[in-house]
């Protein structure tokens, strides 16, 4: 009979190690949507910690616009800290501090603070204005309008104006000095591919230059990378054979640095590492597959191109998307293709336990997951039953998964102190059944003497 109870005892210390890595982690919706025309977005998370979260209004088929109102939400609770704008106003963006939004209001855009809900700043755009109306500087310091009379510029924390530039629209920020637009070209020049009739510039803000400038960052159809703040940029078809990839400086479009990566990550254009910027534009990272399942981080300081961490001998791409946290420890990955049960598991056994238990199945092993990964013991920590998420964040105290799958946004808790919980109902089973065992063998053994 004592083999019986260790034999348990094992077969429950292995069994609740691997349950207690599939067991989810409790979702608290922190944000729903108040109908199904309404998507929400994770637009940032605050220095504080707070989510600003944003509308995107389905108006008709297959039309939709991000409008008001903007949140702000404390991550615990999913308390409203402030709402800011109306569902009349069309949002144009959200600066990446979270603290700063641009929106058009009928024929007027409007820089709003999303601490106080106050108008900063409110002018005119130009009537034949599309999409945006305005921009913001990486730093939030300048914000512009595209004004029917010119691109006019203001201070933004003291709301001066300081400069207007006539005949130019179609502004975008180099820097917290630098303008990129376009501007008429009178009379059109002939060229071999035709007329042209516009000319792309860049505008030196503090000293009022507007000269000719074909490095407008815009990086369309996949030519590179923008950073958060927009003042930085990665270059993917400036690759050659004996160099890296190319970091921009926005502010004159020179050339920074250079990232060296491991050819098995990409080489150049489409198959390019999965570069991206921090929050805060100050570091570069690239995922890759460091162990069974965990995830390494290349990371490079933007302003030079310095490398931070030692580059891997052999990596592997990665074949699913990832969101890292800002201390590396966890990530978490969806679009997960793989088999769910472990490789220790028999076939027979994983068929017989979907078709007997499916709905405990569907929690434990489910098909459609995210998982967490701690990087650090390469092992799966956690798994979420959950499509595929629009997006989701890792706060920056690296404790909990922010998830927007557009109807809500969703808290998951990382699971740092998971090994405790095991200790108490893995463990702790074990050792009793272990201990019954030990007890009837030293009691077999005294009857046996007794006997003697």
């Amino acid at each position: 009979m004592r083999r019986y109870f260790l034999y348990a005892a094992i077969a429950w210390l292995i069994l609740s190690g691997w349950v207690s890595a599939l067991i989810p982690p409790r979702a608290h919706v922190l944000v729903h949507a108040p109908h199904n025309q309404i998507f929400l977005r994770l637009e940032a998370i605050t220095a504080e910690g707070n989510l600003v979260v944003s509308r995107h209004v389905h108006l008709r088929r297959g039309s939709y616009e991000t409008r008001g109102p903007v949140s702000i939400h404390e991550p615990e609770t999913g308390r409203v800290v402030r709402e800011s704008l109306s569902e009349a106003d069309i949002l144009v963006n959200v600066h990446w501090t979270g603290r700063l939004a641009v929106a058009k209001s009928g024929s007027t855009t409007r820089l709003v603070s999303l601490e106080s809900g106050k108008t900063l700043v409110e002018h005119p755009h130009r009537p034949s204005i599309r999409f945006r109306g305005g921009g913001l500087s990486p730093s939030g310091q300048r914000f512009v309008v595209d004004a029917a009379d010119g691109l006019h510029v203001w201070d933004a924390p003291f709301d001066q104006e300081e400069r207007v530039f006539p005949n130019v629209d179609d502004p975008m920020f180099g820097d917290d000095h630098t303008l990129y637009a376009r501007r008429p070209v009178n009379p059109p020049r002939s060229t071999p591919n035709g007329l042209v009739k516009l000319e792309a510039v860049r505008i030196d803000i503090d000293r009022g230059l507007v000269v000719p400038d074909k490095n407008r960052p815009d990086y369309d159809c996949g030519s590179g990378l923008k950073s958060e703040s927009g003042e930085y940029g990665i270059g993917y078809f400036t690759r050659t054979e004996d160099d890296g990839f190319h970091v921009y400086h926005h502010g004159s479009f020179r050339h920074v640095g250079t990232l060296r990566t491991p050819p098995e990550l990409g080489k150049s254009g489409l198959f390019h590492p999965a570069f991206s910027f921090t929050d805060d534009s100050q570091e570069i990272r690239a995922p890759y597959q460091s162990g069974e399942y965990a995830v390494g981080v290349i990371r490079w300081r933007t302003s030079d191109g310095t490398l931070l961490t030692p580059l891997p001998l052999k990596p592997e791409r990665l074949e699913w998307k990832t969101a890292i946290s800002p201390d590396t420890r966890w990530s978490a990955r969806w679009l997960v293709r793989s088999d769910p049960f472990p490789k220790w598991i028999p076939a027979p056994v994983k068929q017989w336990l979907g078709n007997s238990l499916p709905r405990l199945m569907n929690v434990l092993a489910p098909r459609n997951r995210i998982e967490i990964i701690d990087n650090h013991r390469d092992r799966i920590a956690a798994v979420i039953p959950a499509n595929a998420a629009n997006s989701m964040k890792i706060t920056p105290d690296s404790r909990s998964l922010i998830l927007d799958n557009q109807q809500d946004i969703v808290r998951y808790d990382l699971p740092v102190n998971a090994s405790l919980s095991w200790l108490a109902w893995g463990v702790g089973p074990s050792l009793c059944l272990g201990g019954l065992a030990l007890r009837r063998r030293r009691g077999q053994a005294e009857a046996v003497e007794l006997k003697r």
